[in-house]
């Protein structure tokens, strides 16, 4: 979807979402909420429709306030509170119908509030002020070192397809790790939530390392980027599945 027609699709979300008076406010959240980062073509609409306390399941099982209701191909709920629709023309929408009460189970980062009837701005501030409960960096190379060893075992047994989804698990803690240790000037187009997400937009040379490797040399690549800012790990573990690959 271009530009204009993102922007568009917004508008008469907002529009329309204002007119529902089982509506209490609407959140942009993600690209859409146009903070750190703009949507551009490939960018999904997500956001979160805030509903009259008892609406919110009507609201989630007909679809009809949605923009182009008629030209939805696929819709399905995902969560409890949460929802994909897809369009004819591709166009996905991401979102979840919640009261405010609802509103604390959500996770909340970069937000813009589009419609407000009450309560909707001081709500989301106060989830999205909440302490989170980050895994420690144990945790982290713990889930790197042994993804990566499953992944090793399980491709050599010829188990291709899970020996891949274990090494996108990797992959993924070892970014989690690079982003809370590595400095870069663009750390904050990050996602708190998916630590793959724009990883090669702030560390490009290091996220098209990581995009490339396999698991031996994911784990090289994790001595050579944390082995100096965080010696204490357990770095005798990952020798181990070295020694042991070859």
């Amino acid at each position: 979807m271009d530009p204009h027609a993102y922007r568009a699709f917004t508008d008469e979300l907002r529009e329309r979402a204002a007119a529902d008076d089982r509506v209490v406010g609407l959140v942009a959240v993600g690209s859409m909420a146009q903070q750190d980062y703009r949507s551009d073509r490939w960018s999904d609409h997500d956001f979160l429709l805030i509903a009259r306390d008892g609406a919110q399941e009507e609201l989630r099982r007909d679809l009809s306030w949605l923009p182009r209701a008629g030209e939805i191909a696929l819709s399905f709920r995902e969560t409890a509170h949460g929802l994909k629709v897809l369009y004819r023309d591709g166009h996905l929408l991401e979102f979840a119908v919640f009261d405010l009460e609802e509103l604390g189970v959500a996770s909340i980062d970069r937000y813009r509030v589009l419609l407000d009837r009450g309560g909707v701005e001081s709500r989301v501030r106060e989830v999205r002020a909440r302490p989170s409960h980050e895994p420690t960096d144990e945790y982290l190379f713990g889930q790197l070192v042994t993804n990566a060893q499953v992944a090793i075992g399980r491709t050599a047994r010829g188990e291709v397809l899970s020996g891949a989804f274990f090494l996108t698990s990797a992959k993924r803690h070892l970014c989690a790790l690079v982003a809370r240790h590595v400095r870069s000037e663009n750390r904050n187009l990050l996602d708190p939530f998916d630590p793959l997400r724009r990883f090669e937009r702030a560390y490009p040379e290091l996220g098209a390392e990581i995009a490339a490797a396999g698991p031996g040399e994911l784990l090289r690549i994790a001595q050579r980027a944390l082995g100096a800012v965080r010696p204490d790990l357990a770095w005798a573990a990952l020798e181990a599945v070295l020694l042991e690959q070859a």
